[in-house]
């Protein structure tokens, strides 16, 4: 195991079906992906799993979530295993079986990738009414152990409806048009590999909508993408019409990042 990852406590799994979607998943379809690579699977989880999931997070209390507001993002999330409830907490212990990296790796084309026991930058997303996340290159490197960021795992568990907004915009590099929305449906996985070429952000949540909870996990290898990120840091980018200042840091976002890649 390489230097600064530790091993996850022992948790019960929620069952095969999470696996076993990811096993059964062609490459062709990942491959065919636009506007870069990725699987969407519907049923990653069944509505029973992702409506307990869903309770178990609204008990959580917001002093619990980290939460990240500014020009650039307005959303929380929860990365400490003894915050989330044990529908969760199977969740992600079958995210994190190797069986389920294994097929992550067959699908995605990266070898040898490495779960995070961390769940830097990870765990349960929450995005409250209101809330979003603008278009952004993920952040290349873990900041302990220095493995590349490579895969990132979305499973969406609140209920949503047209119209409630939240949806993942996936954009090309050359940000000339928005190449795919996908929404957030209980029960939905998103796999895609992490580089400068997959860029990504979150639309605003319909104020009257409920809020967007999403399990997040990331796989790291020691090799870099083929795209590697410009910036050593998660790096927003410009949509068509949108104005610069949108997208410059706060100093509290650099002073958070830059306490985050120097930790020990």
């Amino acid at each position: 195991m390489p230097e600064g990852v530790t091993s996850r406590p022992a948790i019960p799994k929620t069952g095969p079906a999470l696996t076993r979607g990811l096993a059964g998943a062609s490459r062709h379809p990942y491959l065919e992906g636009r506007p870069w690579p990725h699987l969407v699977i519907d049923g990653a989880l069944t509505k029973k799993q992702a409506a307990a999931a869903t309770v178990e997070i609204d008990a959580v209390p917001k002093e619990a979530m980290t939460w990240q507001v500014s020009r650039r993002i307005r959303k929380a999330s929860i990365s400490s295993l003894d915050d989330l409830g044990s529908t969760v907490r199977a969740i992600l212990a079958d995210l994190a079986d190797p069986a389920t990296v294994g097929s992550l790796s067959l699908l995605t084309g990266v070898d040898d990738l490495i779960d995070d026991p961390r769940l830097t930058y990870a765990g349960v997303y929450v995005t409250p009414p209101g809330g979003w996340q603008k278009v952004h290159e993920d952040f290349p490197k873990h900041p302990v152990t220095g493995l590349w960021n490579r895969v990132a795992v979305l499973v969406y568990l609140s209920e949503w409806h047209p119209g409630d907004g939240g949806e993942l915009e996936l954009w090309p590099r050359d940000m000339s048009a928005c190449g795919r929305l996908v929404e957030p449906i209980a029960g939905r996985m998103v796999v895609f590999e992490t580089s400068a070429a997959t860029r990504h952000g979150i639309r605003p949540v319909n104020p009257g909508a409920r809020a967007r909870y999403a399990i997040g996990t990331r796989y790291y290898s020691p090799r870099p993408p083929a795209a590697r990120p410009s910036s050593a840091l998660r790096r927003s980018v410009r949509r068509p019409g949108e104005s610069l200042r949108e997208l410059i840091p706060t100093v509290g976002e650099m002073r958070d990042y830059l306490r985050a890649y120097t930790a020990s």
